[in-house]
């Protein structure tokens, strides 16, 4: 079976091969695309890496996705999910009148060769399975569904290649750059998220010291950035979905919208003065403390007890 995979992030492009080496048959062909360098491929199960440098917008990788996935005669087309990727893999499934199964978090061959899928729905709280029927699938996968293993040691050809010359369908009349996370919070490792809890934008600083300790990043919860404006992004369903090891919810009630965007968290604290609130109930560890009492103590107790 032949796969080609897309993503400008390496760590993206060896977590999906991973995946598919532990869950697909061993005659696996995989095909990877990305713009920038990986160390050894190879140990991650991918067989060809084309490298396309000078990517500049959707239609090309759209045009190099579909021109790689033809001559390698793949039968599964798996992008990054994310805003521009869902947008690519939709109109590849179109051309290639495929099956297109968005944000997959498992995959599977059913007895008769076809792709059998799982996703979340209904904000988190049940799994889809689907199966495609058709020759050709395309599917989206989320940061995090696996851990990148090197141990499949292949030997993977490295092409690089320009990118295919396409006439934009649309032009970017202006950029206006957010103030964003210095690391993206899909990637982040450790998130400190506050919430309503919290009476000031200044006491957020609480929270940003918590996160600097623990070498994480902060965030927060979507009325905090949509109502309050103390952050450009949130985490729930409408806004980042994140799988950091650790996630600490500070003065988050705990709605499903936001519960949607933390499923794939490792482990979960809570931190209400509500013992009822749903994020207490939700979280592997809750504290139920005034955030202002509790978290200063939390903050002088880890400056104590971390190593210099």
């Amino acid at each position: 079976m032949h796969v080609t995979i897309f993503s400008e992030n390496p760590e993206a492009l060896i977590e999906i091969s991973t995946k598919l080496r532990e869950t697909l048959p061993s005659n696996l062909k995989v095909y990877g695309i990305t713009k920038v360098e990986v160390r050894s491929p190879g140990d991650y199960g991918i067989d060809k890496l084309h490298i396309i440098k000078d990517l500049k917008n959707i239609y090309e990788a759209e045009a190099i996705i579909e021109k790689v996935a033809k001559e390698s005669y793949s039968k599964l087309i798996i992008l990054e999910s994310n805003k521009n990727n869902r947008e690519i893999a939709a109109r590849i499934a179109a051309k290639l009148n495929a099956g297109y199964i968005a944000d997959c978090i498992d995959l599977k061959l059913d007895a008769d060769g076809s792709i059998i899928a799982s996703r979340m729905i209904y904000a988190s709280k049940a799994i889809e399975t689907i199966k495609s029927i058709s020759d050709v699938t395309v599917m989206t996968m989320p940061r995090r569904i696996t851990e990148p293993k090197a141990q499949w040691k292949v030997e993977c050809e490295v092409v690089y290649e320009d990118p295919p010359k396409v006439e934009a369908k649309t032009t970017i009349v202006d950029v206006k750059r957010k103030e964003l996370s210095a690391i993206p919070l899909e990637a982040a490792e450790v998130i400190v998220s506050v919430g309503r809890g919290f009476k000031r934008k200044e006491d957020c600083q609480m929270a940003e010291e918590l996160a600097k300790i623990l070498g994480g990043v902060t965030s927060c919860s979507r009325p905090v950035a949509a109502d309050l404006k103390w952050f450009n992004e949130w985490i729930g369903l409408s806004g980042h979905k994140v799988s950091p090891k650790l996630y600490i919810a500070i003065g988050i009630s705990g709605a499903i919208q936001h519960l949607a965007g933390i499923q794939g968290a490792k482990i979960v604290v809570a931190i209400n003065k509500d013992a009822e609130a749903p994020i207490i109930k939700s979280a592997d560890y809750g504290v139920v403390a005034d955030l202002y009492e509790f978290i200063p103590k939390l903050i002088e107790k880890l400056k104590t007890t971390s190593p210099k």
